[in-house]
């Protein structure tokens, strides 16, 4: 796996799905974690999680969508030993809380987003 890295094309902190794609893809950030996950941290601007290594592709995925629906969200995803290192951070204030909402260190991201 090579390093992917989606940056934020601007800050405004907005989603672009709708209601009810909102609520499917909150259930694929749980499952992600629930599935994968080997525990989750903050980081300056956001929150690092660590997965399991068969995670990569079903994160690089998630991922790629969720930087086109909330761009100003970044993205990072490594492999690091024998785990998947994903960050996600934002230059935003709120977008800080919304990357801790997803890597499940607050169970509530307010309405911004996703």
């Amino acid at each position: 796996m090579t390093q992917l890295r989606r940056e934020h094309p601007h800050l405004t902190v907005a989603c672009d799905l709708d209601a009810a794609d909102i609520g499917t893809r909150v259930g694929e950030w749980e499952a992600l974690r629930d599935t994968y996950g080997l525990g989750a941290g903050t980081i300056p601007g956001g929150v690092r999680m660590w997965l399991t290594p068969d995670s990569a592709s079903i994160a690089e995925n998630l991922v790629e969508r969720e930087a086109q629906c909330c761009a100003f969200l970044d993205f990072k995803i490594a492999r690091d030993g024998s785990r998947v290192r994903l960050d996600i951070t934002s230059l935003a204030p709120m977008g800080v809380q919304v990357a801790a909402f997803l890597g499940g260190l607050e169970h509530d991201s307010g309405s911004a987003c996703c």
